[in-house]
């Protein structure tokens, strides 16, 4: 049975004598094949953006290191290199649970931010 929107378009109405649990019979394989593969390319999304996180803040560890550890650097140099290599890890430490949190709050049931 369908109904007509006022766009035009025809839409399945609602039976009301089927149960509410059976909505995914609805669709065909296919659709939910592409339901599957953005939820998928999403999570790998995600997951390539938490191995990102710290894996530019090494690098940019690696870097002020180099510079602290130079031995012609001056002391002025050092200590610059230490104070940005301290709020850079808080920075990527920060990042990290951020990114952490929604996947925390599906998991976990009874999980707040």
């Amino acid at each position: 049975m369908t109904t007509s929107q006022p766009s035009g378009r025809q839409v399945p109405s609602e039976d009301p004598s089927t149960p509410a649990g059976r909505g995914a019979e609805q669709y065909s394989a296919s659709d939910r094949l592409v339901v599957w593969q953005t939820v998928a390319s999403r999570r790998a999304s995600i997951d390539a953006m938490r191995w990102q996180t710290p894996a530019l803040g090494m690098t940019a560890q690696a870097f002020l290191l180099t510079l602290a550890l130079a031995p012609d650097s001056s002391r002025l140099a050092r200590l610059l290199a230490s104070a940005l290599s301290l709020i850079l890890a808080l920075m990527v430490m920060q990042l990290m649970a951020k990114h952490r949190r929604p996947t925390q709050s599906a998991v976990t049931p009874g999980f707040r931010r």
